[in-house]
């Protein structure tokens, strides 16, 4: 169980735009199917935008890949960030018209629960 969540939680922080602020009004209606024992998960994510909002930029993990975007156009403003501790892509996202934007998308994420002695001997 504790794979599920993770999934869903690496998921839902990667899909939150990076110049949103709560009076965008940048809104997540996310359909997740997950496969514990693949570390699989597929995403159909609604995106409704407020009124004269028709770009967003947001990031993904690196191991999912965009699939269909229904609503407008995805550009990948970069290649796979590995910097961090979860590797991360960036997007940017130019809806058609102000209103709903669909992204479906799917991968696998699989991160396995280290030691602290082992995270030190990597450094």
């Amino acid at each position: 169980m504790r794979i599920v969540r993770t999934s869903v939680w690496l998921t839902i922080l990667a899909l939150t735009p990076l110049q949103a602020t709560a009076e965008s009004g940048v809104h997540h209606q996310l359909e997740v199917t997950l496969e514990p024992s693949s570390h699989g998960i597929e995403v159909v994510d609604r995106i409704a935008v407020s009124q004269g909002t028709t770009e967003l930029e947001f990031r993904l993990h690196g191991g999912l890949e965009i699939v269909s975007v229904e609503g407008g156009e995805i550009e990948e403003s970069s290649g796979v960030d590995t910097d961090g501790p979860v590797p991360v892509r960036e997007y940017r996202a130019r809806a058609e018209q102000p209103g709903q934007l669909t992204l479906h998308y799917r991968g696998t994420i699989h991160h396995p629960v280290q030691r602290e002695a082992e995270e030190y001997a990597r450094s």
